[in-house]
């Protein structure tokens, strides 16, 4: 799976629960800002999920959440290509 050049990580934040698996990153992409929030599940795999919110701190309006998907991931780094996929292509097809 192929990253957009664009996303970058540019800080980091605390994790809002103790569900979530690691310190999440702020992807900018387009004047939104892509926060993953990892929850590793009992069986070992990662789920996706994540927030879009506007301007590239994170600080802006909500604009897409993803609390509980159905993708399962073996690794951290494969869902994190997941959200960036989806968060891009979702970003480009709903401009701010």
């Amino acid at each position: 799976m192929l990253l957009r050049p664009a996303f970058r990580a540019c800080a980091s934040i605390a994790p809002r629960n103790k569900e979530v698996s690691y310190m999440s990153q702020i992807f900018p992409y387009r004047g939104n800002a892509v926060i993953p929030e990892l929850r590793k599940l009992d069986n070992g795999k990662f789920m996706a999920c994540f927030v879009i919110h506007e301007g590239k701190d994170g600080s802006g309006k909500l604009r897409y959440q993803r609390k509980a998907p159905t993708n399962e991931f073996d690794t951290e780094d494969e869902a994190i290509a997941y959200i960036l996929d989806f968060s891009g292509d979702w970003i480009d097809e709903n401009p701010l």
